[in-house]
């Protein structure tokens, strides 16, 4: 494996059902761009959906139209192994 450094992910969508999957996409290509693979890419891309669902579900139930911000970046000393990516990753509502 040749060690891979994408660029962090700072990324806002509307809190709306739709942004869901375009967000995952997002998180795991990142992912994918570190070289992970397999059932930890998998448990990333579920993680994501689970985490901006919730967003979109309990972030804003009294006044819908908030973002969600989805930043995301590859940890500090990468070493290429399966457990070593994107532990910076973060996922909350924004104004």
């Amino acid at each position: 494996m040749t060690e891979t450094n994408p660029a962090p992910l700072s990324q806002s969508y509307p809190a709306i059902p739709a942004s869901v999957p375009k967000a995952r996409h997002a998180l795991v290509a990142l992912a994918a761009g570190a070289l992970v693979a397999g059932e930890q890419l998998e448990a990333i891309a579920l993680a994501a959906s689970e985490a901006l669902t919730n967003v979109v579900v309990h972030a804003y139930p009294r006044a819908p139209g908030g973002n969600a911000a989805v930043l995301a970046s590859q940890s500090a000393g990468w070493t290429g192994k399966p457990n070593r990516c994107c532990s910076a990753s973060a996922l909350m509502p924004s104004s």
